[in-house]
C-alpha cells in the first residue's frame, strides 16, 4: 500500500510540473544591421507592433543580435515566432528574412549585399 502510494505521489509530482510550465522562453538569433533598429519608429516598432499580435507570446527583449522570447508553447509554437521575426525583414534562426519585410525597413537597416 505505501509503494502504491509512493508511486501515485511521484506521478502526481510529473503531472504538475508539465501544467505549470505554461511559458518557455528561449534565444532566437538575427542579425540587426544598424545601431537604431529597435529604437527607430519604422524598424523597432515592427517587433512591437507584430510580434504581440501572436496569441501566447509574453515578453521579448533583444541584446544585440539575439531576441530572448517567452511564450506558451501550447498557444504558440517557435517556429510562428521566426516566421512572424522574418516578415519583419530579419532572419530568425535558420529562417530567412522575407523579400517583403525587407522591402518596408529603412535602407540602413537592410543588410548590405
Amino acid at each position: 500500500m505505501k509503494i502504491q502510494i509512493s508511486l501515485l505521489l511521484l506521478l502526481l509530482c510529473f503531472v504538475a510540473k508539465g501544467y505549470s510550465q505554461k511559458t518557455v522562453t528561449t534565444d532566437i538569433q538575427t542579425k540587426i544591421y544598424c545601431s537604431h533598429c529597435q529604437q527607430c519608429e519604422t524598424c523597432g516598432m515592427k517587433f512591437d507592433q507584430e510580434l504581440y499580435k501572436l496569441k501566447g507570446l509574453k515578453t521579448f527583449t533583444i541584446t544585440g543580435n539575439v531576441i530572448k522570447v517567452s511564450y506558451n508553447p501550447k498557444k504558440l509554437s517557435i517556429e510562428k515566432i521566426r516566421e512572424c521575426i522574418a516578415s519583419c525583414g530579419y532572419d530568425a534562426d535558420d529562417v530567412k528574412a522575407t523579400e517583403e519585410g525587407l522591402s518596408k525597413l529603412d535602407g540602413c537597416c537592410r543588410k548590405n549585399e
